[in-house]
């Protein structure tokens, strides 16, 4: 039986490395519960962009639970987008599950960023804890509202980062 392993980060840099880990890995799911626009203010808009090209490059699929006070327009976060061209299936969650703290599930291995506030994440890996939080996420799922898919208006800008970013490998 494998011990758990935890891995700590401190400041932007350290969340930086510590999401860039997870672009190691290739064609998986990631189950997230992702309070986007405290994200954004933590990790930057050109981080994000960049870990979101990277991500579709390596056909990592996202499952994002957004609650509703942390929801962004994809129109001025074009790399927030929704849909099969993103790689990202998106609900936001009933008004009543608030959060500052986000997660991110795949294999057995749980990523926690906290608020800008308090700037650590970690990175947990143990088959216990991810199928705990997996087994919560789809509950929360369940419960949340599906979001369209992001129209090539609202994300074209994005996409056609991608694409020059795919004729340049």
């Amino acid at each position: 039986e494998p011990k758990p392993k935890l891995r700590y980060y401190e400041s932007v840099h350290g969340l930086h490395s510590m999401m860039n880990d997870t672009l190691i890995e290739r064609d998986v799911t990631i189950y997230s519960f992702w309070p986007a626009k405290s994200m954004i203010d933590i990790l930057g808009e050109d981080f994000l962009t960049y870990w979101n090209i990277e991500r579709i490059k390596r056909n990592i699929w996202l499952k994002a639970i957004w609650p509703p006070d942390q929801s962004v327009s994809v129109r001025r976060y074009p790399f927030m987008g929704s849909g099969p061209e993103f790689l990202r299936e998106m609900r936001v969650a009933p008004s009543n599950i608030k959060a500052r703290l986000s997660y991110m599930i795949y294999k057995d291995k749980v990523r926690i960023i906290s608020s800008q506030d308090e700037s650590y994440g970690f990175t947990l890996q143990s088959r216990d804890m991810t199928g705990m939080l997996k087994d919560q996420f789809k509950v929360i799922w369940e419960i949340s509202e599906a979001t369209a898919n992001s129209t090539r208006q609202q994300g074209g800008q994005f996409l056609k980062l991608l694409a020059r970013n795919e004729t340049n490998r």
